[in-house]
């Protein structure tokens, strides 16, 4: 899926998100699947992870995503791709653009709504989620991390709301309550994982020398099910690199599936895997 290290191949992510969203709607035709995301009036908010300038949702699978939405009808101007700040974004190779005709791509720079409380969880939302989108497609990385363990679609909304770093406690934990916010889940439709390069340690920042081509999307309607594979996939190449592994310290995880936000165990969970070539 990698057209070279660094740059995915755009023909086979769209193969691989097309194959991707019909399992997960359970339909047989891609563009009846990508239909029952949204209606063309809605405006769609893409949530990327610019963090790291090393390891970035990378545009290729954004663009994929984008022109499965036009596809359907959505108007360039009703998307918008998001993160913390447009300086991140900017640097992960996106052109920044507020106005205009065409897709938006720009950061909340600041731009937070009132205080909610959700369980543990006090934090301001990004106005882009409370004021601006109908319908959330969340766009991670895959990516260890030294206290969550992992960090995929749950602790992706650490860039989207404007206290990060008070919800760093208990091994990140309050990851599982912040994807539980109300407006969070509501509008949360998809999950399209970036895992066409992804970070086995030393995360979330990464080191060159552990980024492997793991040459995955992994689509999923829901978050916990999303990072407990993707915990799988970095546990796996970390036996292979003789490193311990992250599940004891994804508390997160666990916790999500507990407060009733989605699977944890494979068991419970409908897996398609396809094999390119």
């Amino acid at each position: 899926m990698l057209a070279d290290p660094r740059t995915p191949n755009a023909e086979a992510v769209l193969a691989s998100l097309d194959e991707g969203i019909k399992y997960a709607f359970s339909e047989t035709d891609a563009a009846r699947a990508w239909a029952r995301l949204c209606t063309p009036e809605d405006v769609v908010a893409l949530k990327i992870n610019c963090i790291s300038g090393l390891m970035y949702s990378h545009p290729v699978v954004v663009g994929a995503i984008v022109q499965r939405l036009q596809d359907i009808g959505v108007p360039a101007q009703n998307i918008v791709v998001w993160d913390r700040t447009s300086g991140e974004m900017a640097r992960c190779g996106y052109d920044i653009s507020r106005e205009g005709a065409g897709v938006r791509y720009y950061g909340t720079d600041g731009a937070y709504d009132e205080w909610v409380q959700h369980r543990s969880v006090a934090t301001r939302l990004s106005k882009v989620l409370t004021q601006t989108a109908q319908v959330l497609i969340n766009v991670p990385v895959l990516k260890d991390h030294g206290g969550a363990g992992v960090t995929l679609a749950m602790k992706n909304h650490y860039g989207s709301v404007a206290n990060p770093g008070d919800l760093h406690g208990d091994w990140c934990n309050q990851a599982a309550e912040l994807s539980d916010v109300p407006r969070i889940r509501s509008m949360t439709r998809l999950i399209v994982a970036d895992c066409t390069r992804a970070l086995f340690d030393g995360g979330p920042g990464g080191r060159p020398e552990t980024i492997w081509p793991a040459q995955a999307l992994l689509v999923s309607t829901n978050p916990v099910a999303a990072d407990a594979i993707g915990l799988e996939m970095l546990d796996a190449k970390r036996a292979e690199e003789g490193l311990d592994p992250l599940r004891p310290r994804a508390k997160h995880v666990a916790t999500a599936a507990q407060i009733g936000l989605g699977p944890n165990n494979r068991a419970d969970m409908s897996v398609l895997e396809i094999t390119a070539g």
